[in-house]
């Protein structure tokens, strides 16, 4: 799969850029994600088992009515079991790549949005080497590079403007 993530993220850098339509399509329809959710899919169907449930979401929904203590919060030692079966941390690290691959194809798509309507965009190489591990934390190197290159060059009305239509992006997505 890490040969699959490059090249999604490759895919995205040219999206972004605009050199190539075709990796611009492709990365904005929701094929890209189609063979790491299957993966997750299939990874998490063979690695659920009688007591997943109960080790992710412990406690009892009597006792928690009855006493108002709070229930279904999971434990260290919980997640620690779950993650020591192998098809259970395998399926963990499929979400984590769909999760990745998520924020690579957003910061894409709104540079590539951004270039079409002013011209120019912040560098998202950075970005997206990032996100081939840390997903989230790309995210916010994204908004730091973001805010930083808007400062730069005087464009704050242009930022909010941004900002607006990346919430309203963030919700329909």
């Amino acid at each position: 799969m890490s040969v699959y993530t490059l090249g999604a993220i490759a895919t995205c850098a040219r999206a972004a850029r605009g050199e190539d339509e075709r990796a611009y399509r492709f990365a904005s329809s929701l094929r890209l994600f189609a063979a790491p959710c299957a993966l997750y899919a299939a990874l998490l169907i063979r690695s659920w088992t009688p007591e997943t449930l109960s080790l992710m979401m412990p406690g009892s929904l009597e006792e928690g009515l009855a006493t108002g203590k709070t229930q279904f919060i999971p434990t260290l030692s919980s997640i620690m079991t779950l993650l020591s079966a192998r098809a259970t941390a395998t399926s963990a690290w499929a979400h984590l790549l769909c999760l990745n691959l998520f924020v690579a194809r957003h910061v894409a798509l709104k540079t590539r949005e951004r270039v079409l309507r002013r011209g120019h965009a912040p560098p998202i190489a950075h970005t997206l080497v990032l996100s081939t591990i840390v997903g989230p934390l790309a995210l916010l190197s994204h908004v730091f590079t973001t805010a930083a290159y808007d400062a730069a060059r005087g464009g704050v009305e242009d930022a909010r403007e941004d900002d607006d239509r990346d919430a309203s992006l963030v919700v329909s997505t």
